[in-house]
């Protein structure tokens, strides 16, 4: 990578720029994945790289190729097993999970891949997030960049990197992964070499998305959220049509797994788990809040989508096709 970091920062910001016309993205979109795919590379070159897999709406576009969106952050399941938490927990264990994998995280992690980065000649800084006192789940560690194309408000210059230890870790399978500038790097003689990454299989964040979706709208009224959301709403569009999909739909073992699991582990005050089931799944945002939705979908449209994508009452169509596959089924 340091013949990267020795070009000239005009050389640089061209190729973001060229790259951008050419995908139909802002230039500091591709900026972003390009250091989006040096953490990736740098976190599973690590030694504690085997207790992590990559998962989410990054994982998607990046590791199984999709979704037409940038993903700006990247999220990782981290195997609880490996730190002795095996099995299903009570709120005490998982209390102590938290806690010690946020001491992994600001102990052994954070430092270690600061170093790995900077090893590899890159400028930054990184931030673990919210305090090293706190024992939220996921641990967030913020990677300041230094940017050098014009910013967007909906893209800041920073790599959001989440770690959770109370997601699944299985199943996954290894995929291959590469930045979006590669054809202009291999243009100018620079070849950003493609790696392999752990990645969890797109029919449970498939099914995840669904069940998020159906949690935050089951949400008070003054819980509502909007911010950043849309994402999932264009990712189960574009999933829903694949073999995935429907092998998703139909293996009721993964499916019940995934709601025991986030009842046990990401419960949220208020929701019905039970309600996750055939017959009761609701896509569709509440109205109080629809209009932020349809705002929030349209910035991303502008921002991080690399094709011509529906107009959000094409997708509201679609959640409630999806709806209807999802509540048809029979278990």
């Amino acid at each position: 990578m340091s013949a990267w970091f020795e070009l000239p920062d005009d050389r640089k910001k061209l190729i973001f720029e060229q790259t951008g016309a050419r995908l139909g993205l802002p230039p500091a979109a591709v900026e972003k994945d390009w250091w989006v795919t040096l953490t990736l590379q740098s976190i599973f070159e690590l030694p504690l790289a085997d207790r992590i897999v990559f998962k989410g709406g990054t994982s998607l576009s990046k590791g199984w190729n999709l979704i037409q969106r940038f993903s700006e952050d990247i999220d990782l399941a981290i195997d609880r097993e490996s730190f002795g938490f095996a099995g299903s927990l009570g709120k005490k264990k998982i209390t102590k999970l938290r806690k010690t994998i946020r001491n992994f995280v600001l102990e052994e992690f954070t430092p270690t891949l600061e170093e790995k980065l900077k090893e590899k000649g890159a400028d930054v800084t990184l931030q673990v997030n919210p305090n090293p006192n706190s024992d939220a789940d996921p641990s967030k560690i913020e990677i300041q960049y230094p940017e050098l194309t014009d910013r967007v408000s909906y893209l800041p210059p920073r790599v959001l990197v989440e770690l959770s230890a109370r997601s699944l870790f299985e199943p996954f399978e290894g995929r291959i992964i590469g930045p979006i500038i590669n054809p202009m790097l291999d243009s100018v003689g620079l070849k950003f070499l493609e790696f392999e990454v752990p990645c969890v299989l797109p029919q449970r964040t498939f099914l995840e998305k669904i069940f998020l979706l159906h949690e935050e709208f089951q949400r008070n009224e003054e819980e509502l959220r909007a911010e950043r959301l849309s994402r999932h709403l264009y990712d189960l569009h574009k999933m829903m049509d694949e073999n995935l999909a429907t092998s998703a739909l139909q293996d009721e073992e993964l499916y019940k797994g995934i709601i025991a699991h986030r009842g046990q582990f990401t419960r949220l005050a208020g929701i019905d788990y039970t309600n996750h089931l055939p017959g009761n799944v609701n896509l569709i945002p509440p109205p109080k809040v629809i209009a932020l939705w349809e705002a929030d979908y349209r910035a991303m449209q502008e921002n991080m989508i690399q094709e011509d994508s529906v107009s959000f009452g094409q997708l509201m169509k679609r959640m409630e096709q999806l709806m209807e596959r999802v509540n048809a089924i029979k278990f």
